[in-house]
């Protein structure tokens, strides 16, 4: 009896746990230089294990990643996304579903959706805009910085030959 009771009590969490899970995503959204890398942040609260189940992460109606039966599942990914994306496996029994996104191009700016689909709750999608900032140009700042260098160099020789000069005459 005893035992009858244990198994229905874990059974009920682990139902209690998938029913009450929500996926959450970023509230503010995430900026990233082009060329770098990025997380893009999305979980379940409460934690809930999704390594067993399917995790979908989408753009504009594609497909980001999708992760199935413990194990991305990438044949119908969007070709611009190919070789580009992770998720964290090791961090899922805790409910991280957070997608790697690496070298990051303007193009990837938008808004991207992380979805759960069997999960029994009342949001199984989480939102998380990402914006792609270009790469700064520090052309002017170091052409600046050059000049700089070279007046110095000019003024401090004049100096010397200004000093040495009259040290000469005498």
């Amino acid at each position: 009896m005893e035992l009858m009771f244990i198994a229905v009590l874990s059974s009920l969490s682990v139902v209690i746990s998938a029913g009450e899970s929500n996926v959450i995503g970023s509230r503010e959204p995430v900026k990233v230089v082009v060329g770098d890398d990025v997380i893009l942040p999305c979980h379940l609260e409460p934690p809930f294990n999704v390594k067993n189940q399917t995790v979908e992460w989408t753009f504009n109606n594609s497909i980001v990643h999708v992760y199935r039966n413990r194990k991305d599942k990438l044949v119908d990914q969007d070709q611009k996304f190919k070789g580009r994306t992770s998720l964290f496996p090791d961090e899922m029994t805790r409910g991280n579903i957070s997608l790697k996104l690496t070298n990051v191009t303007e193009q990837d700016a938008g808004n991207y959706t992380c979805y759960v689909p069997k999960l029994h709750s009342q949001i199984s999608k989480g939102n998380v805009t990402l914006i792609v900032e270009p790469v700064k140009d520090h052309s002017g700042i170091i052409t600046i910085v050059v000049a700089a260098i070279i007046v110095a160099a000019i003024i401090v020789a004049a100096i010397i030959v200004a000093v040495k000069k009259p040290m000469q005459r005498s």
